[in-house]
């Protein structure tokens, strides 16, 4: 098992070499950096360097498991699984954009908003949200998790083709706003 450490800003391309030296963990720098990897293993990606409202771009179909995240991810380009454990940010603000396949969000950084772009999550597939941090969800046409959630939420969601979202809410306050034509 090897880790790779970045400084400041970068960009990384893990492929097949990667994953034969045993290359599964990376600690990001400060500054916006971009993980691509597609090569079958998952990657535990260290981010409590990456400074408030500095990106983590991630592509690829490799899952990627992120911790101490008080950046920001940008995740569009991702069909691999996302798992997020954010750290405390001193701005309050965490912005989110998943991928496509199943995505978690733990979140307990004390005053902090969890903002979720959920419009590239495939219908059906889960968003699992936890912790004590408020989130707010927009596009969804997936489906919520958010048994464990303690923070106040808020989902719009988009236009499901199956017209079927399901929503499973916290115990603090939640706010639905329904934004497709025939979804129920």
């Amino acid at each position: 098992v090897e880790t790779l450490r970045l400084t400041g800003a970068s960009t990384i391309t893990l492929g097949t070499n990667a994953a034969s030296a045993g290359i599964v963990n990376v600690i990001t720098g400060n500054g916006a950096t971009s993980i691509t990897n597609s090569n079958g293993v998952t990657l535990n990606v260290n981010a409590a360097a990456l400074a408030n409202n500095i990106a983590l771009t991630l592509v690829g179909s490799a899952a990627r498991v992120v911790t101490g995240l008080i950046g920001n991810v940008t995740a569009s380009s991702l069909t691999g699984a996302l798992t997020v454990t954010t750290g405390d940010a001193t701005d309050n603000g965490i912005a989110i954009t998943t991928g496509s396949a199943a995505t978690s969000i733990t979140a307990s950084g004390a005053g902090d908003v969890v903002t979720v772009n959920a419009t590239t999550l495939a219908q059906n597939t889960a968003l699992t949200l936890a912790g004590s941090a408020a989130g707010t969800v927009t596009g969804l046409v997936g489906n919520i998790a958010a048994g464990s959630l303690t923070g106040a939420l808020t989902v719009t969601t988009g236009n499901a083709v199956d017209n079927g979202i399901s929503i499973t809410t916290g115990s603090a306050a939640t706010s639905i706003t329904a934004s497709g034509t025939s979804d129920v």
